[in-house]
């Protein structure tokens, strides 16, 4: 357990204390998050699903992680009134989406294993289509970023058009018609997997320094943002369990599935919040949120780890 999580912590550390010293410049995180999620991440999550053996599981896992976005961004509208009105017009986005791609596959690379990435991948693929059509379209709107017909057109755009998007629908095409395993079974398979390697090798650390980085926890805005991670827990909780009840008995529970599944589940809202967020008050509540979350995640990523 220690030669796993070690790592993960040291290398949070170390974005925490560049952060601390500003040996690096915030614009110098921004770029290794950009080559994070527009292509480390793009690989690794091609190569999850266009190598992986779907099955019935897969439209019953996609099923399961919808439903929940939907009830949970529902019911988020519905408990907004209760929250104070700096943020509380946050509150249905901060309530539901989940950073596989940002956190959730470097902790899952480490829990399950590469060759098992493809669970939360599955897991995932409902997350990103939800994430990059409605609740993207709404947060926009909030953000008044997405007022007028041309900007509506070159945020579709810039929809269809997301790395990790087009990844993962061209890796779910090419492992359901079996072009993934054809590739690495061919002659080009020792080339494709050695790039694989190398493109997805610097994916954790950059992420979890990164992350250090930008971890910030105010304690004026502990309480506020421990009643939303509360209030979230409960939304994810009661939605799951509902779904679990509707589409579980049709799903195969494989140790590496149940396990990907609730790390997947315990991840933080997505890190793209904090872009739309505006007034102080809201986007202090919201990155306090969002760095308590990274902490949440890693306590419950070493339970899975030490029972693993």
């Amino acid at each position: 357990m220690a030669k796993a999580l070690v790592p993960i912590i040291v290398l949070i550390f170390v974005g925490v204390f560049l952060n601390k010293i500003q040996f690096v410049s915030k614009d110098t995180i921004a770029g290794m998050k950009s080559i994070a999620s527009n292509v480390f991440l793009p690989v690794v999550i091609f190569n999850a699903l266009a190598t992986a053996s779907f099955s019935r599981d897969t439209i019953f896992i996609f099923c399961i992680t919808m439903f929940v976005l939907v009830a949970g961004f529902g019911i988020g509208f519905g408990i907004k009134k209760f929250y104070k009105k700096e943020y509380s017009d946050y509150i249905p986005y901060v309530t539901v989406t989940f950073e596989g791609g940002m956190f959730g596959y470097a902790l899952a690379e480490v829990l399950v294993g590469m060759e098992n990435l493809y669970h939360i991948a599955t897991i995932d693929l409902a997350g990103a289509v939800f994430s990059f059509t409605i609740w993207i379209t709404m947060i926009e709107r909030l953000a008044g970023k997405s007022e007028s017909k041309g900007q509506e057109k070159s945020l579709i755009k810039s929809m269809l058009t997301t790395p990790t998007l087009i990844a993962a629908v061209t890796g779910l095409i090419c492992g359901v018609s079996g072009l993934g395993t054809l590739l690495v079974n061919s002659k080009a398979g020792g080339v494709y997997d050695g790039l694989v390697d190398m493109l997805s090798t610097p994916l954790t650390p950059v992420i979890l320094i990164s992350l250090g980085y930008g971890m910030n926890i105010s304690k004026e805005n502990i309480k506020d943002a421990a009643l939303i991670i509360i209030q979230r827990a409960v939304v994810i909780g009661v939605s799951f369990l509902a779904a679990f009840l509707i589409f579980g008995r049709f799903i195969t529970f494989t140790r590496e599935l149940t396990l990907s599944m609730i790390l997947y589940f315990t991840l933080p809202p997505s890190f793209l919040l904090s872009v739309y967020v505006k007034g102080e008050k809201s986007q202090d509540v919201i990155s306090c949120v969002l760095s308590l979350y990274i902490i949440i995640t890693l306590a419950v990523f070493c339970v899975l780890l030490a029972i693993n």
